[in-house]
């Protein structure tokens, strides 16, 4: 049984109007590894600091994802992907 929300629409049409306004949250692992690997490159002094043990800059790298992306990314999987790419 497909259940409507008040305002009659079932759950196909929340998925039409959620692609149609480009809402859709990005976790695909290929195309965020090129955001990430663009990210670090445009951030090797971070990316230094963050190799000598200044692990909190693992927030700066994952605000810089969400900026990439115009804040569709995944933040999950962006960190998770962040951790595995900056293990030196």
């Amino acid at each position: 049984m497909l259940h409507r929300n008040a305002d009659g629409c079932g759950g196909g049409r929340h998925a039409a109007i959620i692609m149609e306004k480009g809402l859709v949250q990005v976790s695909d692992k290929g195309m965020l590894l090129q955001v990430i690997n663009k990210v670090i490159v445009d951030n090797q002094k971070n990316l230094e600091l963050y190799l000598v043990g200044k692990t909190e800059l693992l927030d700066f790298f994952v605000r810089q994802m969400m900026k990439a992306t115009s804040g569709k990314a995944n933040p999950g999987v962006v960190s998770e992907l962040l951790r595995e790419r900056l293990k030196g």
